[in-house]
C-alpha cells in the first residue's frame, strides 16, 4: 500500500504539469521551466526535468524526459520519484473543461526512504503546512486525467541499515481512471512481490486523497497472489497462492483472505502437507504493521485457530511474528510428521494444544529461532512401533495389577 501513498506524489506532478500547460505560452522551454518551478513549490521538493517537447496539432501532446523529484532536496537517499519518460495527450475541447485524455509514465521509480519516526514538532510543522499546500492545489484538484498508466515501474523500500539490500517490487502494469485529488480513483495493477517472491494482481478504488491526514485516505479492492515461493524463509518451503478483498483507509486496512500451499514443508521433517488458511487481518498501510485478528488453518486432519501480530522490530531488519495458537482438534501424528524425518511418526492419538508462538526476525532457520511456550494434552495415544507398544501395554497392565494388589 506504500505504492498508493507515494503514487499520490507522482500523480500530483502530472496533474500540476497539465494545469500549467493550459495557462503558459506554447513554448517547450518556457513550459519546462514553469513546470519545474510549480512542482518544486507545490511538492516542497527539488525537481529536475531534463527535456520537454510540445506539440499542438493534430492534438495537444506533451512529452517530458528525465523527471526526478527529491523531497525537500534530500541527497542522502535516491530521488523519491523518478520518471524516464512521461507523455500527456488531450483534445483541445477536453482541455477547455480541464480534462486530459491520457497520461503515460514509463520507467517510474518510487524510492521510500527509511522511516525514523517524526518528532512532535515535525508533525506540528507538517500540519501547519497542509492548509497552505491544499490552497496551492485547488486548481490541480479541478483537473481530471481520464486514463493514467505506468509500465516497467519499480517500488523500492530503502532499509535503515546501509549494509542491507533494498526491497524491490517490480510493477509491470498500473492503470488508473479519473485521476484527481478530490474523488475515488479506480485502479488495476500487476506486480512482483519482493518477499516472498510472487505475482500480485489487484484492482479497486483509491481516494479521495487526504493531504492533511494521508492515513485517512479511503481504499478498497480485491487481490490475488500466486506462485509465492516460501523457500526464501530458511527452514520451510512451498508455493503459496492467495486471494481476498480489502477495504477501509490507508491507516487501517481490513483484509479478508484465503491461502493454499499444496506442498508446505518444514525442512527438519521433510514431509509435505496441504496447508490451507482463512484469515482476517488489519494492516497499517503507512508502515506495514499487521494485526492478525483471526487465522483458521488446517493440514491433514489437524486444525488450529490463531491471532496475533506481525510488526516491525526496533533496531532490526525484519518483523516479529507473535501468535496465540489454539489447537482443539489435532492429531499427534500430524504434528510429529512436520518435525521428524522418520517415514512414519512414532506416536498417534488425539491432541490439544495452547501455546504462545514467537518468531523473531533474523537470517536463521525458522525452527532454530521459533519460540513456543504452552501446554498440550494427548489422549488415546499409541506407539506405531509394535515392540514399543507391547512394552507400554505390559507396563500399563503391571501398574494396574500392582494397584489392585495394593487395594
Amino acid at each position: 500500500m506504500w505504492l498508493w501513498l507515494t503514487l499520490g506524489g507522482s500523480v500530483a506532478s502530472v496533474v500540476a504539469l497539465l494545469v500549467v500547460a493550459s495557462t503558459v505560452p506554447l513554448s517547450s522551454n518556457i513550459l519546462r521551466q514553469r513546470i519545474v518551478t510549480t512542482l518544486s513549490d507545490r511538492l516542497e521538493s527539488e525537481v529536475e526535468l531534463q527535456g520537454l517537447q510540445l506539440r499542438i496539432l493534430p492534438r495537444f501532446h506533451v512529452e517530458g524526459f528525465g523527471l526526478s523529484i527529491r523531497h525537500r532536496g534530500r541527497k542522502d537517499v535516491p530521488a523519491l520519484i523518478k520518471v524516464d519518460r512521461l507523455a500527456a495527450d488531450a483534445d483541445l475541447d477536453s482541455l477547455l473543461v480541464k480534462h486530459v485524455n491520457a497520461v503515460t509514465l514509463t520507467g517510474l521509480e518510487i524510492n521510500i526512504p527509511p522511516d525514523h519516526g517524526h518528532k512532535d514538532e515535525d508533525r506540528a510543522e507538517n500540519s501547519s503546512r497542509s492548509s497552505g499546500l491544499d490552497a496551492k492545489n485547488v486548481s490541480a484538484r479541478e483537473v481530471v486525467v481520464d486514463h493514467l498508466s505506468a509500465r516497467d515501474a519499480r517500488l523500492v523500500i530503502i532499509p535503515s541499515e546501509t549494509d542491507k539490500p533494498p526491497k524491490v517490487w517490480q510493477i509491470h502494469e498500473l492503470a488508473m481512471q479519473s485521476v484527481s485529488f478530490d474523488r475515488p480513483m479506480p485502479f488495476e495493477a500487476t506486480l512482483t512481490n519482493a518477499i516472498p517472491p510472487g505475482e500480485i494482481h489487484t484492482k479497486g478504488s483509491f481516494g479521495p486523497w487526504r493531504s492533511a491526514t494521508p492515513g485517512a485516505t479511503p481504499l478498497e479492492g480485491t487481490f490475488t497472489f500466486s506462485d509465492a515461493d516460501l523457500s526464501v524463509f530458511k527452514g520451510i518451503s512451498g508455493i503459496l497462492s492467495a486471494h481476498g478483498k480489502f477495504g477501509g483507509s490507508l491507516g487501517r486496512i481490513e483484509v479478508h483472505g484465503e491461502t493454499t500451499t499444496p506442498q508446505f514443508t518444514v525442512s527438519v521433517g521433510g514431509h509435505p502437507v496441504l496447508l490451507h488458511a482463512n484469515y482476517h487481518a488489519t494492516v497499517d498501510g503507512t508502515n506495514g504493521d499487521t494485526l492478525l485478528d483471526r487465522i483458521d488453518a488446517s493440514f491433514l486432519k489437524t486444525s488450529l485457530v490463531a491471532k496475533g501480530s506481525v510488526v516491525a522490530t526496533p533496531g532490526k531488519n525484519g518483523r516479529t511474528v507473535t501468535l496465540d495458537v489454539v489447537m482443539d482438534k489435532a492429531r499427534v501424528e500430524d504434528a510429529l510428521g512436520l518435525a521428524l524425518k522418520a517415514p512414519k511418526p512414532p506416536m498417534t492419538g488425539a491432541m490439544k494444544l495452547r501455546t504462545k508462538f514467537l518468531l523473531p526476525p533474523g537470517d536463521r532457520d525458522v525452527v532454530e529461532k521459533l519460540q513456543l511456550d504452552g501446554q498440550f494434552e494427548i489422549a488415546t495415544a499409541k506407539f506405531t512401533n509394535i515392540d514399543i507398544q507391547k512394552k507400554v501395554n505390559e507396563l500399563s497392565h503391571w501398574s494396574r495389577g500392582a494397584a489392585g494388589d495394593t487395594d
